[in-house]
């Protein structure tokens, strides 16, 4: 039933991410191209990842209701210092002086794919879901996402298709949610459907 009651907020959410990425539409800018070329070379990334990304240089902004589950939830914020990067969809927001950072870029990379593979409501439903569960190093997508960054800062080379990796895990985080009862599947279809 959670994921029922999380629907309302993830659209709150949602709408938020539109303005926090509207107001910043003059920041962005494309991935440093020697930066895209090493990135491109080190894994197999959907075809277009790379060139349809943008960044966008600031102190990644965190929506206020983080802090709250925090309160509510302790291990569900990111912790004191903040985020080093976030994603909005194909927008990553990250500290000025990481821009370049390619481990923190792979790290974020990695929930661009997931939000494309799972749409807007559907990767925040299955996102805030995961946190609120299981603490935020604890959430399925973060788990996949800092064990494939953890393989690219080791320098293990081409680990596969990134894109098919990361979409299967986001696929089975996506039916774990939807098959979880009928309010769940109904939250999964309604997010789905906005």
């Amino acid at each position: 039933m959670r994921s029922f009651l999380l629907l309302p907020l993830v659209v709150g959410i949602d709408l938020w991410i539109r303005w926090q990425v509207w107001s910043r539409r003059d920041l962005r800018r494309r991935i440093d191209p020697a930066i895209a070329e090493r990135l491109n070379a080190a894994f197999s990334w959907p075809v277009g990842l790379l060139d349809r990304v943008r960044l966008i240089p600031e102190v990644p902004p965190v929506p206020g209701i983080v802090w709250l589950f925090e309160r509510w939830w302790p291990g569900t914020s990111v912790g004191p210092g903040g985020a080093s990067g976030i994603t909005f969809g194909w927008d990553v927001v990250v500290r000025p002086e990481l821009v370049d950072d390619e481990t923190l870029l792979f790290h974020e990379l990695i929930h661009v794919v997931q939000w494309s593979r799972l749409g807007r409501l559907r990767f925040l439903l299955v996102y805030a879901d995961g946190v609120l569960r299981h603490g935020y190093l604890g959430c399925p997508l973060e788990e996949i996402a800092y064990r494939m960054t953890a393989a690219f800062a080791g320098g293990l080379g081409d680990a596969g298709p990134v894109g098919r990796e990361v979409a299967e895990d986001a696929d089975t985080q996506g039916a774990v949610l939807r098959d979880r009862g009928w309010l769940h599947g109904v939250a999964w279809w309604l997010a789905g459907a906005w």
